[in-house]
């Protein structure tokens, strides 16, 4: 928002590409109403934090290739790295550790 790159905006974009992956989408819809920005995360910050409903945003392409811990984790990881203000969003040690983590489920 204010011009400058560092290790915060590399993050959001990290976010932009996990919530891709998961859910199938590209980041941003020409399908979208113009009033949403047309970014889809954006659009689904509220469904990435509500357990019950990432798993409806899933790909159906991958289902079945995740546990539902996996994806729920890797949902609200998403949603962390795509907050609008850096300060609110995971480092890149916090980061990996996290991916590690969700490896492992």
């Amino acid at each position: 928002m204010k011009g400058r790159l560092n290790e915060k905006c590399e993050i959001y974009s990290f976010g932009v590409v996990l919530v891709e992956l998961l859910t199938g989408r590209r980041s941003f819809d020409e399908n979208l109403p113009s009033d949403s920005g047309k970014r889809v995360a954006e659009i689904l910050k509220p469904i990435l934090i509500n357990k019950e409903m990432i798993l409806r945003v899933m790909d159906p392409s991958i289902h079945g290739q995740y546990s539902s811990v996996a994806a729920t984790r890797a949902a609200l990881l998403a949603n962390k790295c795509v907050m609008t203000y850096a300060r609110h969003r995971p480092n890149a040690n916090d980061l990996v550790n996290e991916l590690e983590q969700i490896q492992h489920l």
